[in-house]
């Protein structure tokens, strides 16, 4: 053996022997103590680690048994104890040791590590609601964590976690100390009961919790139907016609069966705009189903009232309504009185018309009114509905005044065209003529194609917008008007307004102000062109860039002379 193998084998020999000295000497003064880690439930927590510090030095060391029981012996002076097991929080106890003290440290409780807490647990929503509940998760483990989730709810709920993007998710994973929000979705079925339970269940390092949701929920009188009046007249003998709008109250297309309970003397049917039977339809939530009671009064009916049950059923809900026919020796008298029996216009254009509808009868009525016009280039309808159908209720002698829309398409060729009138009562029909004279087109031409405008925050950026009148007859007054995304975005126009003969063109310059607060991206502008009647939409896409300063130009020179630098001090130590 060398000289230098011996030197170092005396070494660790008398290292080791100092070492074995020192420790019997400080264990001499030890101070016992003992105790035991338990959960939230009082149940032990075997493998917890316990360590003693003395400052940011380890002192000692234990792990508790299966019982969770353990014990330590300390020398006398100041300490910080850590007692951990990975899932749970850390608990740190700072203590001070004498020889007179030392025995139980009685029971150490740990806290589980992962908690979620929910902006609610308890909620108030309807049939057929999405609940949204943000959720906050927190990791106050010394260990990174991946925590799993799971829930139990009642049939027919569809419950999700998604993150911030709007993803679905069934674990998160979270580093010490971290927290992360999730939201908790839930679609409340469209039978849900009024009172629901959603459990969330999580776990994490063997181990789990829970977190209950109570759901209170309100019951829809669900409206499927409506009827434009509950009572009706009629005579022995009448035939009636009663307008039902079919819709979804929800935001899906729902199959709904319909059928009627009717008394004797009364026959009643429902058909759809063919006229034919219908007992089932798809009612959809923006677009209603046009249906029509039909009731025909025997002649032999007693004059007296009756009732009629129109019932609207689906898988989940049930609607009911009571129509009441009075029968009784009456009758009503429609009126149509319109201001002008002739109407001068350009192709293009939109013309309103106020009329009176009038029942000079007995009995109140619900009137049928009906408009159309011999050519389908001209659409017409009645305010009140939308469409060129509308149901009426009138008292007798009661006058109401209505609002008649008349469209006239661009194509429409100069000409003479008749429109026409007509209401339909309980015992009566009126109808009333009216000629629109069409002497011109009014047609506006967009010329421009690129709608995309480039600018950066503090500069103006230009826009021009180029139209034409490819018409008949001078659009006077074409004036622009533009929705900005922001306050910190405005637009101005030169001109402010045009006039623009047949067959001409000509453009407004618009100047778009972009503020220095405005951030880099892309913008929709709506831009809507008016000229009278005509209503012409596009899109401006405005493009913010950020402007580049000369700190990147600055710093690649500054990168080149440091490399041209390294490579000069390279090459000269090499020569050396």
């Amino acid at each position: 053996m060398s000289g230098d193998s011996l030197k170092k084998l005396v070494a660790i020999i008398f290292a080791l022997t100092l070492f074995l000295s020192l420790r019997s000497v400080y264990s001499q003064g030890s101070v016992f103590f003992y105790g035991q880690v338990v959960d939230e439930n009082g149940s032990p927590i075997g493998s917890a680690q316990l360590t003693v510090y003395r400052g940011i030095y380890i002192v000692t060391s234990a792990t508790t048994k299966n019982d969770g029981s353990f014990s330590l012996f300390v020398q006398p002076g100041s300490y910080t104890l850590v007692i951990y097991k990975k899932g749970y929080s850390p608990l740190y106890y700072s203590f001070e040791v004498t020889p007179e003290k030392g025995g139980s440290l009685g029971l150490i409780v740990l806290r589980k590590g992962v908690s979620v807490v929910p902006e609610a647990t308890s909620i108030s929503a309807s049939q057929g609601d999405n609940v949204r509940i943000n959720l906050r998760i927190y990791n106050s483990c010394l260990d990174p964590l991946l925590v799993n989730f799971s829930f139990v709810a009642p049939r027919d709920w569809e419950i999700a976690l998604v993150d911030s993007k709007g993803l679905a998710v069934n674990n998160v994973y979270l580093n010490p100390g971290e927290n992360k929000t999730l939201t908790l979705v839930a679609n409340v079925p469209l039978n849900a009961t009024e009172l629901s339970l959603v459990s969330l269940y999580y776990y994490w390092a063997n181990l789990s919790s829970r977190i209950d949701f109570t759901f209170r929920i309100a019951q829809k009188n669900w409206k499927f139907f409506n009827v434009p009046t509950a009572v009706i007249k009629g005579f022995p003998g009448a035939q009636i016609v009663i307008p039902i709008n079919i819709t979804s109250p929800l935001s899906i297309d729902i199959p709904v069966t319909l059928y009627l309970i009717t008394p004797p003397n009364i026959i009643a049917t429902l058909v759809d705009e063919n006229g034919l039977a219908v007992q089932t339809v798809i009612a959809k939530p923006s677009m209603p189903r046009r249906l029509q009671l039909l009731l025909y009064v025997s002649p032999n009916a007693q004059l007296s009232t009756y009732t009629i049950k129109l019932v609207a059923k689906t898988s989940f809900a049930q609607q009911i309504e009571n129509i009441q026919v009075d029968v009784e020796s009456s009758y009503d008298l429609l009126k149509i009185n319109v201001n002008a029996a002739s109407l001068n216009a350009t192709s293009g254009s939109t013309l309103s018309l106020k009329f009176i509808l009038e029942n000079d009868g007995n009995m109140p009525t619900v009137a049928l009114v009906k408009a159309s016009a011999n050519s389908p280039l001209i659409r017409v309808y009645i305010s009140t509905s939308g469409e060129n159908l509308a149901s009426i209720y009138l008292m007798p002698g009661e006058k109401k005044t209505l609002s008649l829309v008349i469209e006239l398409d661009t194509l429409l060729p100069p000409g003479v065209y008749l429109l026409t009138l007509s209401a339909n009562g309980t015992t009566s029909t009126a109808t009333q003529g009216i000629s629109i004279v069409v002497s011109g087109t009014r047609m506006l031409e967009v010329l421009t194609t690129n709608f995309k405008v480039t600018g950066r925050p503090g500069s103006v950026a230009t826009f021009k917008l180029v139209l034409a009148n490819k018409g008949t007859v001078t659009l006077k007054d074409v004036v622009l008007q533009v929705d900005s995304p922001s306050k910190d975005i405005s637009v101005s126009f030169n001109p402010t307004r045009l006039s623009l003969p047949p067959n001409s063109t000509a453009s407004f310059d618009l100047s778009i102000y972009i503020s220095q607060n405005v951030t880099e991206g892309m913008y929709n502008m709506p831009l809507t062109i008016i000229a009278g009647e005509i209503k012409t939409n596009r899109i401006i896409v405005l493009e913010v860039t950020a402007e580049q300063g000369l700190s990147y130009p600055l710093m690649a020179v500054g990168i080149f002379v440091t490399s041209l630098a390294v490579v000069y001090y390279s090459n000269k130590r090499q020569r050396k």
